[in-house]
C-alpha cells in the first residue's frame, strides 16, 4: 500500500485497487461477515423534494472526470423512480469529497 495525502478524511482509511472474488455463501449464512459503512455514505445526498432516495450509483471514469450513473426519487414531485446521470470534471481527489451538486443532467 501506499499513503496519499488528503484522499481520506483524518483517521480513516481508503484502500483502493482491490476486487470482490466469487461469493462465499456460507460467510452470508454464518454471520461472519465485517461489513462497515463507508464514513462517505452515501455518495450522492439526494434532492430536497417529497421523495428523496437515491441508490446503486456508478462512477465511471471519462477523459476529463467522471459520470455517475444511479437510480433515484431525487427530489421529484412524483413517486417515479428514474435513471439518472451526473457529469464531474474533476479529480479523483475532488470527487471524493464532492458533496454540493445541482439538477442531475440527465432526467
Amino acid at each position: 500500500m501506499e499513503p496519499v495525502a488528503g484522499v481520506a478524511p483524518d483517521g480513516c482509511v481508503q484502500i483502493t485497487g482491490v476486487a470482490a472474488r466469487e461469493f462465499q455463501p456460507q460467510w452470508w449464512e454464518a454471520g461472519t461477515l465485517n461489513l462497515t459503512c463507508d464514513v462517505r455514505a452515501p455518495l450522492l445526498e439526494p434532492l430536497e423534494g417529497p421523495f428523496r432516495n437515491t441508490h446503486a450509483p456508478s462512477a465511471v471514469r471519462t477523459e476529463d472526470g467522471w459520470l455517475i450513473y444511479y437510480g433515484a426519487l431525487d427530489g421529484v414531485e412524483s413517486g417515479l423512480a428514474l435513471l439518472q446521470r451526473l457529469e464531474y470534471h474533476v479529480s479523483e481527489r475532488e470527487l471524493i469529497g464532492l458533496r454540493a451538486r445541482g439538477p442531475s443532467s440527465c432526467r
